[in-house]
Order: structure tokens, then sequence, then C-alpha cells
């Protein structure tokens, strides 16, 4: 988890990315999932 984002003053952009989404806990948003063969594969989120 990063600490911050830069040119993010007052943490606007920072809480929105990582705590608005559930209350009291962080998420990074980052999608995953396992393959056949036991790899694992990030997935892409669209708008």
């Amino acid at each position: 988890m990063p600490l911050g984002f830069w040119n993010d003053l007052d943490r606007t952009r920072y809480r929105s990315a990582y705590f608005e989404r559930f209350d009291n806990a962080w998420y990074h948003g980052d999608l995953a999932r396992t393959t056949e063969h036991d790899g694992i594969e990030l997935l892409s989120q669209r708008a």
C-alpha cells in the first residue's frame, strides 16, 4: 500500500482510491485469478 500520492496534499485522491469502496477497510482495486496450472493472471478493470 502506498503512503500517499504526489501533489495530493490533503490526501483526498489517496482516500478516494483506497478507502471509499468499503467502510474501515483498505481496497487496492486489483483483481486476479488463478489459472488451471496455478499461475496468476491480473485482470484489468473497465469503467
